[in-house]
């Protein structure tokens, strides 16, 4: 006979990897982020009299992370299928006939999420519909939705490519002087200059002292992503929470199953 404990461990170890995977991650952005991956420098604006702040990236973050980051999608989206796997275990007490038909509902919508639940998978209506619940289609949950989409995207570049982002910025030591066409100093919304191939940080006017320039970088999702321009790191912990509520439900269901045998 297969416990609900033994039969859960499959999913629990997937999750586990990919939790590690995640502190991984977080480690390598920051020690990215320490080294300060950047060069900053100044440029005159063209209106008169005003100057751009910007930085350019000098180097990128370790070159693994982007394998990292598919091992950890990877562990994560495995984890589900092998919770629908594990489910049909602990109720039949026996492994299952068709382990093929067995899979998570991820759909473009509700209707192609819920022909997922195949005659010969052997999963339990209430945890099918238990894992609807969550919603893992397009229009639904879109973590669990964007964690499938990047799952089965074969080209790696969507998480292999990222771009600089700022997650804090200090500027210090510095004097500048304005005039009646520009501003002593303008901070608006850090953001990427396309065709200088550049960060902008701020303009300010006249530069008496040049600042002292202190940024903390992110790494973000590249626009062949779902999630173009969030941080990869924040996504990957949400993802990681959201999966843990999902495996604990259908753990939760599959022994309610069980107690009312």
């Amino acid at each position: 006979m297969v416990g609900v404990d033994e039969a859960f461990e499959i999913p629990a170890r997937s999750f586990r990897n990919a939790n590690r995977h995640i502190n991984t991650i977080g480690r390598i952005i920051r020690n990215f982020s320490e080294s300060k991956p950047y060069e900053y420098f100044i440029v005159e604006d063209d209106a008169p009299g005003t100057f751009v702040h910007a930085v350019r990236q000098i180097r990128g973050p370790d070159e693994d992370i982007g394998v990292i980051a598919f091992d950890a999608i990877n562990n994560l989206r495995s984890s589900l299928d092998h919770s629908m796997y594990a489910s049909v275990r602990a109720l039949r007490a026996r492994e299952p006939t068709y382990p093929n038909a067995i899979e998570f509902p991820f759909g473009k919508d509700e209707k192609d999420a819920r022909r997922k639940l195949r005659s010969k998978s052997e999963v339990h209506p209430e945890v099918f519909e238990a894992a609807l619940r969550f919603k893992p289609y397009s229009g639904g949950d879109r973590l669990l939705h964007g964690l499938d989409t990047v799952r089965n995207i074969k080209n790696h570049r969507i998480i292999l490519d990222f771009t600089l982002g700022v997650q804090n910025l200090a500027v210090s030591s510095a004097h500048f002087v304005g005039d009646s066409n520009s501003s002593t100093l303008s901070i608006e919304q850090p953001r990427w200059n396309e065709r200088e191939k550049r960060l902008d940080l701020f303009r300010s006017g006249s530069i008496i002292k040049a600042p002292k320039i202190d940024i903390g970088v992110r790494v973000l999702f590249d626009n062949f992503s779902p999630f173009n321009g969030e941080s990869l790191y924040d996504i990957l912990i949400s993802m990681l929470g959201k999966v843990s509520d999902v495996l604990s439900d259908i753990e939760d269901v599959t022994t309610q199953i069980i107690s009312r045998r």
